[in-house]
């Protein structure tokens, strides 16, 4: 008679294990087995296209820069040097107003940079510093004396600056444009009177030849 009763407790005990074990494993398959899926990843931030390159700054010193370094190329002459032109090819112009040095000086050029550097030794001949091109041109220089020379239309027109008497030193050239854009020109130094004409009229220059 006392069998009954603790088989029954037994019994009792292992249906109550074994549902605490079914609902352990439905706790486990709904963490696991029916978890909800994982969030997609968050798409990467669109691309920013750089700015578009702006435009240089109008040079706003009084004076261009004659001690910067050249954009087109450095001539390093000596009285009596061949070839007699010495020419260099170049785009002439810029987006600078040359006006801002007074006197006969016009046209556009490039005010943070000459265009060539001349750097001459003088050997007691004339110096003539002269552009071609089909545009209107004009020349700027910067003379080793400090003193600013300017020409347009010596030669119909094509300008040309004249030292009868160069000093030696460093020439800062401009070839520049009447107006707006740039040209392809010719720019040529000689010690020669041919074929360079000088100008008539000194006085054209800024601060008249040497």
């Amino acid at each position: 008679m006392i069998r009954v009763p603790v088989i029954a407790a037994v019994l009792g005990a292992a249906a109550c294990l074994a549902g605490a074990a079914g609902g352990l494993a439905q706790g486990i398959g709904d963490t696991w087995g029916n978890a909800p899926p994982p969030a997609p990843p968050a798409a990467a931030p669109a691309a920013i296209a750089p700015p578009p390159p702006s435009a240089p700054e109008p040079w706003t010193r009084a004076e261009p820069d004659w001690t910067a370094a050249p954009t087109v190329s450095t001539l390093q002459l000596q009285s009596g040097f061949e070839p007699d032109p010495r020419n260099l090819e170049l785009q002439a112009g810029g987006g600078d107003d040359a006006a801002s040095l007074g006197g006969a000086c016009t046209g556009r050029i490039n005010g943070r940079a000459p265009d060539v550097v001349l750097d001459y030794r003088n050997g007691g001949f004339p110096l003539g510093i002269f552009a071609r091109s089909a545009a209107d041109t004009v020349l700027v220089v910067h003379a080793p004396d400090g003193r600013w020379r300017c020409n347009d239309d010596s030669q119909g027109l094509n300008p040309a600056v004249a030292f009868p008497r160069p000093p030696s030193g460093r020439y800062a050239i401009w070839v520049g444009t009447v107006g707006a854009g740039r040209a392809p020109a010719t720019l040529a130094v000689t010690e020669l009177p041919i074929p360079l004409r000088w100008p008539a009229n000194p006085g054209r220059d800024r601060l008249g030849a040497n």
